[in-house]
């Protein structure tokens, strides 16, 4: 049964208008309009921000449900002072959580669901890469800002006139986060070697893939210096493609083949012996994984990475789709293929786009790049408080990190 309230000396931003054991109904001001919202009672002693329930420094919470009464069903609630007052049958306790806090949830929850409108796909841009910034600007915070929502959009931005120094990448990286080390150090020289243990490290064409697939959590956001690359030094373009692209594509046009890449598991692999501290990297999983909402979470693609899947992968269905996002790759709208010019640094999303190379020829030149990697949570981290001081207040969703948000 509802409790009804008809109090007049109510705010009219926020208001109990009635409640049931389960059911808080809320009437909230936001963007000057009144709005009436639902929370369940579980929900509202989840989120209690009372000093026993949630350590005031911190924000932390410290509540322990295990005291809680077996059922959790409201006993009152009211707005005092733009804050909900509420008590739970059966315990001693009284629940508070600020309006703004509520008015912010409900806000962001809204954005969540239409942040993928957000994510663009760039398609074969008429100028340059068509996602630049001028290193210059990333000095401030503004910068930083325009770079950070470049590659939660486009899922790139190329910051031109960067420092050609030693590890000068590495100046790159700290305008989004600290580096981290990966199985070749915290930078990785990109030059051509006459017994190369890395097809990265030849003069061959290296396919579009994503690096470091065998592992459950691989590097977010990666960095690719030019560093020196000769005017006499035929190839070497740079080539970008969005596999979230390619992977909504199959699903509009071959939803079998997209279902197929969805449920059939594949292993990546990184064994090597021949080293000072050999690796023995395996995970398995399908190309591509979905939220609970159906959205696409991450993408898994690196042919010359697959390992020895178990053998009821290997199906006719699978080579079909498998084929179809191989062509669809190479198909692409979104293909990127442009020479990387000296002070030139793509930083891409490396969990959703997909890099390669042509093959090239030195001609007597030299082609030095640098390769450095950072977190993708905290690429998240720095684009969302970003996006908080400088943006709309919008939510950054769907960076591949198989987030449900």
């Amino acid at each position: 049964m509802l409790k009804i309230f008809r109090s007049g000396v109510v705010r009219r931003s926020v208001r109990v208008e009635a409640f049931s054991e389960c059911t808080a109904k809320l009437q909230l001001e936001m963007n000057d309009k009144l709005e009436k919202v639902d929370f369940s009672a579980l929900w509202l002693r989840f989120n209690c921000h009372c000093p026993e329930c949630r350590q005031q420094g911190s924000g932390q919470k410290t509540l322990s449900p295990l005291v809680w009464p077996e059922d959790i069903k409201l006993q009152e609630a009211f707005f005092e002072n733009d804050e909900l007052k509420f008590s739970i049958k059966g315990e001693d306790h009284e629940g508070v959580i600020p309006g703004q806090v509520l008015r912010k949830f409900v806000s962001d929850e809204r954005a969540r669901r239409s942040a993928a409108a957000k994510m663009c796909y760039l398609r074969k841009p008429k100028q340059g890469w068509g996602s630049e910034i001028d290193f210059s600007q990333t000095n401030n915070q503004k910068g930083q800002y325009d770079m950070t929502q470049k590659i939660a959009k486009n899922g790139f931005c190329v910051a031109k006139n960067c420092p050609t120094k030693k590890n000068g990448v590495l100046d790159v990286c700290h305008k989004i986060s600290e580096p981290i080390p990966f199985l070749y150090g915290l930078v990785q020289n990109i030059v051509n070697e006459p017994n190369p243990t890395n097809i990265a490290f030849s003069d061959a064409f290296l396919a579009p893939h994503m690096d470091m697939v065998y592992m459950e959590s691989p590097p977010g956001l990666q960095y690719l210096l030019c560093r020196r690359n000769d005017d006499c030094v035929e190839g070497g373009e740079s080539i970008l493609i969005d596999a979230f692209e390619v992977a909504e594509h199959l699903r509009a046009n071959h939803p079998r083949d997209f279902e197929t890449l969805c449920s059939v598991p594949v292993r990546f692999q990184k064994i090597h012996w021949e080293r000072e501290n050999p690796v023995y990297f395996e995970w398995e999983q399908p190309h591509i994984v979905l939220d609970n909402k159906g959205q696409i979470s991450r993408v898994n693609w690196a042919p010359a990475f697959e390992g020895k899947s178990r053998r009821s992968s290997m199906t006719n269905e699978y080579i079909q789709a498998y084929r179809r996002f191989m062509k669809q790759v190479d198909e692409s709208d979104t293909k990127i293929v442009k020479r990387l010019n000296e002070g030139e640094c793509i930083v891409f999303n490396n969990r959703r786009m997909l890099h390669g190379r042509t093959g090239f020829k030195l001609n007597g030149g030299v082609r030095f790049m640098e390769v450095a990697y950072t977190n993708i949570c905290e690429f998240r981290s720095k684009a969302q408080v970003l996006e908080f001081t400088h943006g709309q207040g919008e939510i950054v969703t769907r960076v591949g990190n198989s987030n449900l948000i």
